[in-house]
């Protein structure tokens, strides 16, 4: 994967159960995640969610990572008390989630 990346000159998420993040020189893997996200869709959602953080983030880094981080963190919020977790749970539930990191940090 790091040599497609350089192949392509992109940074790639590669979207799985610990999705992986192929960025500059360096791997990240997002260990927050849950199987009630193997649903349609979660994708197209997750990438809605990078192009919002990287559209507010100075950071590219720092915006692709929360972007992963909080999309997971919210399923694994959402499963505990959905067998699945819609996307469109996530939607939903996305202003709260960052209301409530808000408050926190």
């Amino acid at each position: 994967n790091q040599q497609q990346k350089n192949k392509l000159n992109a940074t790639i998420v590669l979207k799985k159960g610990a999705s992986e993040i192929y960025m500059d020189d360096e791997v990240w893997q997002n260990i927050a995640g849950n199987p009630s996200m193997a649903t349609g869709g979660m994708g197209d959602i997750l990438t809605g969610i990078i192009a919002s953080f990287l559209g507010q983030f100075k950071d590219k880094k720092q915006g692709l990572l929360s972007a992963l981080y909080v999309h997971s963190a919210i399923a694994n919020e959402l499963a505990r008390t959905h067998y699945v977790t819609l996307p469109t749970l996530i939607v939903n539930h996305l202003p709260i989630f960052i209301t409530n990191l808000n408050k926190k940090g």
